[in-house]
């Protein structure tokens, strides 16, 4: 019985050094550090309606169907999202790169701007991300 015990005292110990240091991850403390939930006021910024994604253009097929193309981009900015007067979010979010219409909204935002398109008109987006990627989409 007496060999027993060193072993069992060994396995506590082992345990007990795991959950201190997964607590210890658990309660690490959040590079910019964290807000009181309840100090943020609620409902007080007005949610954004997203305007219209201008497009980047429009491709005139032979004997075909038009497409419309948006040309956008894919990056991470810091936004106003909680009230005013508390620190910026870090956030995802697209926008277009290219305007067809002079007036057309370049901005990224998140949520962003919208798509539209028109039942049984093809679409092609494409979306180049600040590291060189690049993706097509055509939805027709």
């Amino acid at each position: 019985m007496t060999k027993s015990i060193p072993l069992k005292t060994g396995i506590l110990v082992f345990a007990g050094i795991l959950l201190l240091g997964s607590a210890a991850t658990i309660y690490a403390a959040i590079p910019g550090g964290t807000l009181d939930p309840a100090a943020v006021p609620k409902y007080v910024t007005p949610l954004l309606i997203p305007p219209v994604m201008p497009k980047a253009g429009v491709i005139h097929q032979q004997g075909g169907k038009s497409i419309d193309c948006y040309e956008i981009s894919v990056r991470q900015f810091a936004q106003q999202i909680l009230p005013a007067g508390l620190p910026a979010t870090t956030v995802w979010g697209y926008g277009a790169l290219k305007a067809a219409d002079k007036r057309g909204l370049l901005l990224h935002n998140a949520p962003s701007l919208t798509i539209e398109a028109q039942h049984s008109r093809p679409v092609r987006v494409k979306c180049r991300c600040k590291q060189g990627c690049m993706i097509n989409l055509t939805i027709a």
